[in-house]
């Protein structure tokens, strides 16, 4: 190990209970059932508690998960990174008749101290556990950060330490815990699909990507309600909304539709179209200034309209533990996870380094709790970019990038992801293949389960 790891016994008590138990064989996920966690916690850790984010990581992992299923699994830490590992404290607790129950958890043991590195997991017995109701569960980690192990951080600075709070929501019985997989896609159709084979590719990258639901830009109202009648399918069209399964309410204040899947299993969809000028990239492309591209940014009205749309959502995204959110569509603005410092691109893609920067619109949509889909299967953005814009202009004074998104809010898992569109290189393995593609965006396509 690279790091040791030295504690003192006072970081090993629990609320004054002893850890106690032999360990379990490490739990998996597999089989039927589905996350039940809070993936969306608040920003701020709950008083008196860590912080339930990874904090310094640049993928902002939850550490503290649970799975439903047959049996309920608890998921403490994450994957080890040869910069950044964990440690789990090999006790988790469950709080259940007014008192914490202790939970084993196993992995891959850091000597006899009693550590796990990594990922840790624990079953949690049913008998403890309150069905069809939120319950709550407790864990304690550490993570190496600036040549030290900071532990149960509830902030970057570490000033505040705690125990890990997670809840989640006991099914009341198998079959609410089963899984339903549904595939969402964005795709900006350019222009109302008006130019010479555009309505035709349209209709047919939907139908043959086997998507549920699609949120259209640059459609107008003629443009969705022939598209969703090609289909057969229902259409939103105050929000740009095309779905197979009944739409069954509209939020004309923000732009979404909820629509009802299987087993009475609803999702909240909002679709965005954000302005598209002025363009930071471009700005950061001829200046090399990231001052004046974030001036670029502010400029444009971008950061405002998301807040002005997460705003309007607000009383949808505090039920999200119910009813799933997602935000999706053509926002415009690049991502933060892809601007890190450490990306050249490649010929064809354009030449300059893309320094870290902080975009405001992908940053003020993670700050209300919403998760990335396409980094959380591709976090490195040096071995997948992801680009969605633009197949159609390959010069390289172009800036190619990645602007097109998924975001996702409550109990949802993502099991795949692609760009549907017309593909650059061998290396873009993540791209369905296309015979034709007359779009000036790549769509995006996310396969989820709930």
């Amino acid at each position: 190990m690279k790091h040791s790891i030295v504690f003192s016994l006072a970081f090993l008590v629990v609320f004054g209970i002893a850890s106690t138990g032999a360990f379990v064989m490490f739990a998996q996920t597999s089989g039927e059932g589905s996350w039940c966690h809070n993936t969306n916690p608040p920003s701020e850790p709950y008083s008196g508690w860590g912080s339930v984010w990874s904090l310094f990581t640049s993928q902002r992992d939850i550490l503290l998960t649970v799975w439903c299923g047959e049996q309920v699994t608890m998921f403490a830490g994450t994957e080890v990174s040869d910069d950044i590992p964990f440690a789990v404290w090999n006790t988790g607790y469950k709080y259940f008749g007014g008192a914490w129950e202790p939970v084993q958890l196993s992995g891959t043991p850091i000597g006899n101290g009693g550590w796990i590195i990594g990922k840790a997991a624990g079953i949690i017995p049913w008998n403890i556990i309150t069905r069809g109701a939120h319950n709550l569960v407790a864990a304690y980690m550490c993570q190496w950060s600036s040549g030290q192990w900071k532990c149960g951080c509830a902030d970057v600075q570490c000033l505040k330490r705690g125990w890990i709070l997670q809840s989640f929501f006991a099914p009341n019985n198998q079959a609410e815990a089963s899984l339903i997989p549904f595939r969402v896609m964005t795709l900006n159709v350019k222009e109302n699909a008006s130019c010479e084979s555009c309505y035709a590719s349209v209709v047919a990258t939907i139908r043959d990507s086997q998507a549920d639901v699609a949120g259209l830009q640059e459609a107008n109202a003629e443009t969705i309600q022939n598209i969703a009648l090609n289909l057969g399918w229902h259409a939103s069209l105050a929000a740009g909304i095309v779905s197979k399964y009944p739409i069954i309410a509209e939020r004309t204040d923000s732009g979404g539709a909820k629509i009802s899947f299987a087993n009475s299993k609803d999702v909240w969809v909002f679709n965005v179209h954000l302005p598209a000028f002025p363009y930071g990239p471009y700005e950061y492309r001829d200046t090399g200034s990231t001052a004046l591209a974030l001036a670029a940014e502010q400029q444009s009205g971008r950061t405002s309209a998301i807040q002005s749309i997460l705003t309007a959502m607000t009383d949808v995204i505090n039920q999200s533990s119910v009813t799933p959110v997602l935000l999706l569509g053509d926002f415009n603005a690049p991502s933060h996870r892809d601007w890190t410092g450490t990306m050249s691109d490649e010929p064809g893609y354009g030449t300059f380094t893309r320094t870290a920067i902080l975009w405001p619109v992908s940053s003020t949509v993670e700050k209300r709790g919403f998760q990335d889909a396409y980094r959380r299967i591709y976090p490195s953005v040096s071995t997948m970019r992801g680009n969605t814009w633009t197949p159609a202009i390959t010069d390289e004074v172009e800036v190619h990038d990645r602007i097109d998104f998924i975001y996702y809010h409550g109990y949802m898992n993502v099991s795949n992801v692609w760009r549907v569109g017309a593909g650059r290189n061998s290396s873009d393995k993540d791209i369905l293949p296309s015979s034709s593609w007359p779009l000036d965006h790549r769509a995006v396509l996310v396969e989820f389960s709930m």
